[in-house]
């Protein structure tokens, strides 16, 4: 529910979501050297998983003046989990936090805005970080019904222009964790769940958007980041690499358009505990497309020209991702 007042706008609301029914079976089926099935077999992770949450809000954003801007929320949420049978058996877990923002937003002229926040957030752990136990891509995993959640003092600082065909922002952040839920290798291929106590993460990002013509833009995205457990002062799971990102596109007549894009990520040599050192690599990716009718748009994409070897992902066990690819979309729109 929303109600503009005098100077300001109000809002109040009630989220109410979950997951149900969540179940994770697992078969074992063996051979014998002239590729006879001799033995079959399996059994249930989860029989029947459930994580609800149920919340209410409200948020009020205040005109302080004729170019400041001042906003808050606050949030409080009752998160339950439920489990039945399987590895852990019957299992609840109940957890309520609050969390919420403060913004100020300051226009020192009509191109610029300046915004800074601080907020706290709040994120249960999953289903599966609590209750799957079995095989994975990555090994065997098990999972932790004593997790606590995650909690964050975050601070955001942005600015963004914005003055005809020249439209960038830049942002900064800083997010400090507690009680940080972790995937992490107990022994070679066995892992497990955790609380790590704290980390902190923190990154730049810059955006530009630059109309060359009319029809002609040329777009920037870059960004930076890194993530350190405390005390120990150790990397992080997760943490993108830097990157950049250039992309050229064109709107051409009858509904035509295509997009030349470049992307350079950087080498991490700063892995986490469960990843690897990964190279630097580029990628040039090149798509087209043709509204046909104000509902149907048809694509092409052609991804990885260069046909570079590079990693799916920083995990110790990722395979290479796929080398030059195409596809073609059919998008309809109502």
């Amino acid at each position: 529910a929303v109600r503009p007042l005098p100077r300001a706008r109000l809002e109040v609301g009630v989220d109410v979501n979950g997951r149900f029914g969540l179940e994770a079976l697992e078969s074992t089926r063996q051979y014998d050297a002239a590729d006879r099935l001799v033995a079959a077999g399996g059994e249930a992770a989860i029989v029947d998983a459930s994580r609800y949450d149920r919340a209410v809000y409200a948020s009020l954003e205040y005109l302080l003046a004729e170019a400041v801007t001042a906003s808050g929320g606050v949030r409080f949420d009752s998160v339950v989990t439920r489990n039945r049978g399987g590895v852990f058996g019957e299992l609840s877990t109940g957890n309520e936090s609050l969390s919420g923002y403060g913004a100020l937003s300051v226009k020192p002229w009509k191109s610029l805005k300046l915004t800074g926040q601080v907020s706290r957030g709040f994120r249960d752990p999953s289903l599966s970080d609590r209750y799957f136990a079995g095989v994975t891509g990555r090994g065997f995993i098990r999972g932790n019904p004593l997790l606590e959640p995650e909690t964050s003092l975050q601070l955001d600082f942005a600015a963004r222009y914005s003055a005809g065909r020249v439209q960038w922002a830049a942002y900064a952040y800083r997010y400090r964790l507690s009680d940080l839920v972790e995937r992490f290798e107990a022994t070679p291929d066995f892992f497990l769940f955790r609380n790590r106590g704290r980390a902190v993460i923190r990154g730049v990002e810059l955006e530009a958007d630059v109309g060359l013509t009319e029809r002609l833009h040329l777009r920037l995205a870059a960004q930076t980041s890194r993530g350190r457990s405390e005390p120990e002062l150790e990397p992080l799971d997760n943490i993108s690499v830097r990157s950049l990102d250039l992309s050229l596109r064109q709107a051409l007549p009858r509904g035509l358009f295509w997009q030349l894009r470049g992307v350079l990520y950087g080498r991490d040599e700063r892995p986490g505990p469960t990843e690897r050192v990964t190279p630097g690599y580029g990628l040039v990716n090149l798509s087209a497309g043709w509204r046909i009718h104000r509902s149907f748009q048809l694509g092409f994409r052609l991804s990885n020209l260069l046909d570079k070897d590079y990693p799916l992902s920083q995990d110790r066990r990722s395979v290479l991702a796929a080398g030059r690819g195409a596809s073609v979309s059919l998008t309809l729109e109502p």
